[in-house]
């Protein structure tokens, strides 16, 4: 899959932050990742913000999507969909 290859250093980066003692989704450090997130998933589909707040409520109810996820991180992805939804305003 692409995307997943595309994002590996990006998959680093988010465990390291969501792993740092007092990191929250809303940071101003998880909002450049979330940018960065949605610029390589947009490499492969078309994301208004409408569609990537879906996304962020797929990654947390769609079985196929969290399977996604989860194959490079087992950790549930309850923290990257509050980042994707915080940083929504900020994200263009």
């Amino acid at each position: 899959m692409r995307v997943k290859g595309s994002l590996g250093a990006w998959n680093f980066q988010l465990a390291r932050l969501r792993d740092e003692p007092g990191s929250s989704p809303g940071s101003a450090e998880a909002g450049v990742l979330i940018a960065e997130h949605r610029v390589a998933i947009g490499q492969h589909v078309s994301l208004s913000e409408e569609n990537y707040r879906a996304l962020a409520g797929l990654y947390l109810t769609d079985p196929f999507q969290r399977g996604i996820l989860t194959s490079v991180d087992p950790r549930p992805p309850e923290w990257l969909a509050a980042a994707m939804l915080h940083a929504r305003t900020a994200v263009r």
